[in-house]
């Protein structure tokens, strides 16, 4: 085969299993469970190339192939039972942890177009349902009616400790 011409085949057998370990290694960077088994997939390309039951590139090529699949199918399973994931579940709703929060009022907020608010290090349209909020002051968040927050203002006493 013409790699066997570029390279011997003793170093087509350390590259494969050169990748094959550093696929395995990949698996630290992005778990999954998946660059392992295409790391083994490597490995048996490898090892079977030693024993002389492979040769050329295209019978590695589908050695690995198949073997990856082979294993990903029969040994996922097993393995994710003794290496579980992180299955935190947490809520995604953004705008009902914002919903009572004290936020700045950076541009005048009024029941029109035009009022910003500063929440979590950036502005926010922000609307009121009735009366107006000068800019420098302070606000609570009500809800949110489409793009736009809904505050109301928030008397002196109220306003959190700076």
């Amino acid at each position: 085969m013409w790699l066997d011409r570029v390279m011997s085949v003793e170093t087509v057998t350390w590259v494969w299993f050169g990748a094959g370990v550093l696929l395995m290694a990949l698996e630290l960077l992005l778990p999954g469970l998946i660059s392992v088994f295409l790391g083994l997939g490597a490995v048996t390309v490898a090892v079977g190339r030693w024993v002389g039951l492979v040769h050329g590139l295209g019978a590695s090529l589908i050695t690995w192939f198949v073997s990856s699949i082979l294993l990903t199918l029969a040994l996922r399973s097993v393995l994710t039972r003794f290496v579980p994931g992180a299955r935190e579940r947490q809520g995604t709703d953004e705008d009902v942890d914002a919903f009572g929060e004290v936020v700045d009022v950076t541009n005048t907020v009024t029941d029109g177009p035009g009022g910003r608010v500063r929440l979590h290090g950036t502005t926010w349209q922000a609307r009121t349902a009735e009366g107006s909020i000068p800019a420098g002051s302070q606000a609570r968040i009500v809800y949110r009616d489409n793009t736009a927050f809904i505050v109301e203002a928030v008397s002196p006493k109220e306003e959190p400790a700076s």
